[in-house]
């Protein structure tokens, strides 16, 4: 399953079926959020939303997981 969460500059793609999360531009996730679609929600902090998923064990990746395509 996939989760987007974002702000006014940027979003974090959570995949929770690899445990993975990455950081694009806002604009970037919401767009991958309406391809695959899921809801994109909104949070304020998105430092916060990080730290908690590294205590879940996630890790950060730079893998590309949308090219802007449908």
């Amino acid at each position: 399953m996939k989760r987007i969460y974002y702000n006014e500059f940027s979003a974090i793609l959570v995949d929770e079926s690899a445990r993975t999360y990455r950081f694009v531009s806002s604009e970037e996730g919401k767009a991958y959020a309406e391809h695959v679609g899921v809801q994109a929600i909104y949070r304020n902090a998105l430092n916060q939303r990080e730290e908690f998923l590294i205590e879940l064990g996630y890790k950060r990746t730079k893998k590309t997981i949308y090219s802007g395509r449908k």
